[in-house]
Order: structure tokens, then C-alpha cells, then sequence
């Protein structure tokens, strides 16, 4: 199988891209950092690869992912998260590729549930999980008029985390590197806010589950799949791991919380564990490694993207 990755130059598409290999999958590029032609704002430039390459899938992951940088430019925002990737989804129908999408698990929200599965009342607070929502619309609406075999499968991704080409923006990489470093970590609120923090490698083999169900039947797939561990994780939780790990104290400044913060309790995974996935990472081993590789690659955090 042929795999055209959207953002394959990032944190998650370049460990995907790892795995792939490894799985003997043919693997096609895209991505601004490597080549600015590779705007997915770009239609044209991503039909020209499409026709040239003649990829079976497109893992769609390019997008503003960060939080800060999405609320500081909405307009660029909406322009790559929605607008291009409608592009992605035009093109790829035009040439019956079949597109995974990456949403995100922020999509539950505010929803007030303890446990949330793939059916479940979404309640996104943020707008970049907003625009991940209307995405999710956009692909449920023309999904009606495709074949089960053609039908795009959006992911929802938990929040990620891992020691090969992390992100330095993430809260675990954030932490890892203030507490290293002697410098306050600000909390906001009381630091009680769950995530379903995951593994970067059990992140990749989830889409390698959903890919190989795909070639053995892609008849009867879900059109969605939770990529992510069913345990929550606080805040406060992740600092005190990191600080347990580096063998340093954390100092906590704590400020007003976000208005649109929510809590992520259990979300369940029972579709990928269908498909034969299960995480091999508890978030304890997950940052015991992720501090190993920090403190022996480089201490001085430049080692993350």
C-alpha cells in the first residue's frame, strides 16, 4: 500500500512515517517545512503529487496544532485547518484515494461525561478543536454519498507525547524542560484538568491498526476511530512524573485557569482494540523514556521541535 502523508514532517507524521517504513508501506511526503510548494492551501500543488504518485491512502495530519498559535491568527486558522483541508478531501474523491483524518479527542469537550466513546455528545470549547469539529461535519456529509469503501475515517488523537522529535510546545515537553532548568512552571488553576495523555508510538500504531484494516476490508470499518489510552492524566500528575524522573523539584506558579478549559475523563478505545491495537506505553514508562532521551540527547531542550 501506498501512504501520502500530510504533515509528514512533524512530531506525529515523522514517527508515522518511521512506522510505515518499517511495515513495508510506501510512504509520499507533503509538507511546508520541506517544501513550500506543500501548502495544503495549495490544491493544486497537492493534485499534481496525487497524480504523480498515485497514493491508495492520504493520513491527513497537517494542521495548525497549536493552541496558542491558532487562537493568535483565527483567519490563518480556519484558512489551513477547514479550508485547506477541504482541498485535501475534493482532490482526494476526485482520484478515489481514501483519506484518514486526524481530529482530535478536545472534540468531547465539554460534554460533562465521564466516559466518552465515538458516539457521544461533543462540546468543543477551543477553536482549534472547533475547527477540527468542522471538519468532522464537512467529511459525515459527503461520506453520504460515497461508497463504505470510500468513506474518509476521522481519528480522534488524544493529546501525545514521546521522546523522539517531540514537540517543544507540549505541557510534558514544557515541564520536562522548566523543571531541568530550575524555572516555574505556570499551572493554571489547580492543575486537576485531565488528559488522556498517549504515547507517540501507540498514536502511529493505532493508524497502522486502522490502515491494515483497510487493506484486509475496508468495507466495514468505523468512520471513527478514539486513538488514544482510556487513563486520564492531571496536570499536577505530569509535573510530579517529571519531577520524579529528573530527580528535581518542580516550582508551580499558579494563575487563573483558561475560560475554556474542560476535563478529558475516560474515553474509550473499544473500536482501534477491535482492529487488534492496544497501547504499549503506561504514562509512567512513556516519561521515564521521554526524560532519558531529553537528558542524553541534549539537556538544554534543543533537541525538541
Amino acid at each position: 500500500m501506498k501512504v501520502l502523508i500530510t504533515g509528514s514532517e512533524g512530531f506525529l507524521g515523522q514517527n508515522l512515517k518511521q512506522l510505515l517504513l518499517d511495515n513495508n508501506y510506501e510512504v509520499v511526503d507533503f509538507d511546508y517545512k520541506s517544501n513550500k510548494m506543500h501548502d495544503i492551501r495549495n490544491a493544486s500543488a497537492f493534485e499534481k503529487v496525487v497524480v504523480d504518485t498515485v497514493p491508495d491512502v492520504c493520513v491527513h495530519l497537517a494542521a495548525i496544532a497549536n493552541l496558542n498559535h491558532y487562537d493568535e491568527n483565527l483567519k490563518d486558522g480556519n484558512d489551513i485547518n477547514v479550508n485547506g483541508s477541504i482541498g485535501i478531501l475534493k482532490v482526494c474523491e476526485k482520484y478515489k484515494v481514501r483519506v484518514v483524518f486526524a481530529s482530535t479527542c478536545c472534540c468531547y469537550g465539554n460534554n460533562k461525561l465521564k466516559v466518552s466513546n465515538e458516539e457521544s455528545l461533543v462540546w468543543p470549547t477551543e477553536p482549534y478543536s472547533q475547527s477540527k469539529r468542522k471538519l468532522e461535519l464537512e467529511i459525515f456529509k459527503r461520506n453520504k454519498t460515497m461508497k463504505n469503501s470510500e468513506k474518509t475515517i476521522i481519528c480522534r488523537l488524544a493529546t501525545f507525547y514521546g521522546s523522539k522529535l517531540c514537540r517543544r510546545a507540549l505541557a510534558t515537553s514544557l515541564f520536562i524542560e522548566k523543571i531541568h532548568k530550575g524555572l516555574p512552571i505556570t499551572v493554571h488553576g489547580d492543575g486537576s484538568q485531565h488528559r488522556t495523555y498517549t504515547h507517540v508510538s501507540d498514536m502511529c500504531s493505532g493508524f497502522l491498526a486502522i490502515l491494515k484494516g483497510i487493506e484486509h476490508d475496508g468495507h466495514n470499518l468505523y468512520e471513527m476511530y478514539n486513538i488514544t489510552r482510556s487513563q486520564p492524566i492531571s496536570v499536577i500528575e505530569i509535573i510530579m512524573e517529571a519531577s520524579k524522573k529528573l530527580e528535581k523539584p518542580a516550582i508551580l506558579k499558579f494563575v487563573d485557569d483558561r475560560d475554556s478549559q474542560f476535563d478529558q475523563l475516560v474515553i474509550e478505545n473499544k473500536r482501534l482494540r477491535e482492529l487488534g491495537w492496544a497501547p504499549q506505553y503506561d504514562f509512567s514508562s512513556g516519561m521515564e523514556e521521554m526524560v532519558k532521551s531529553f537528558l542524553h540527547e541534549d539537556p538544554m531542550g534543543e533537541w525538541i521541535l
